[in-house]
C-alpha cells in the first residue's frame, strides 16, 4: 500500500465516524424550520460563503488534476457539492495522491504548462 493511502484511509474513518453521530443527532432533535432558521444567522452566512470557495477551489484543482491523466472530474460534482469531505478523500483514494506526495511528476497548472 502507498504510504499516502494510509492516512487518506484513516481520515476518511475519522471523518464518517464524527459526521454520522452527529447528523444523526440534527436530524432527531432539531426540525427543517430551526435548521433554516440558523441560515440566518450572520456568522453562518459568513461560514457557508467561505466554505463554497474552499469547495470551488478543491473542485477547480480536480478539474485540473482529471484532466492531467485524462480524465474527467465532472462525475465528482454531485458527491462534492452532496458530501465535500468524503468526495476529495475518495477522490484522492481512487485517483491517488502519489504524484502530489512522492513527486511523481509536477501538478497541473491553470495554464496548462
Amino acid at each position: 500500500m502507498p504510504r499516502y493511502r494510509r492516512p487518506l484511509i484513516g481520515a476518511l474513518v475519522a471523518f464518517v465516524a464524527l459526521e454520522t453521530p452527529l447528523l444523526l443527532w440534527l436530524v432527531s432533535t432539531r426540525t427543517m424550520a430551526h435548521t433554516a432558521s440558523l441560515f440566518a444567522e450572520p456568522a453562518v452566512l459568513m461560514m457557508l460563503v467561505d466554505f463554497t470557495f474552499v469547495v470551488g477551489i478543491v473542485f477547480a484543482w480536480m478539474l485540473l488534476d482529471a484532466r492531467a491523466r485524462g480524465s474527467s472530474a465532472w462525475l465528482w460534482l454531485p458527491a462534492l457539492v452532496a458530501l465535500p469531505t468524503a468526495a476529495l478523500l475518495g477522490y484522492l483514494l481512487r485517483h491517488g495522491a502519489g504524484r502530489l506526495v512522492e513527486g511523481e511528476s509536477s501538478p497541473p497548472t491553470v495554464d496548462g504548462e
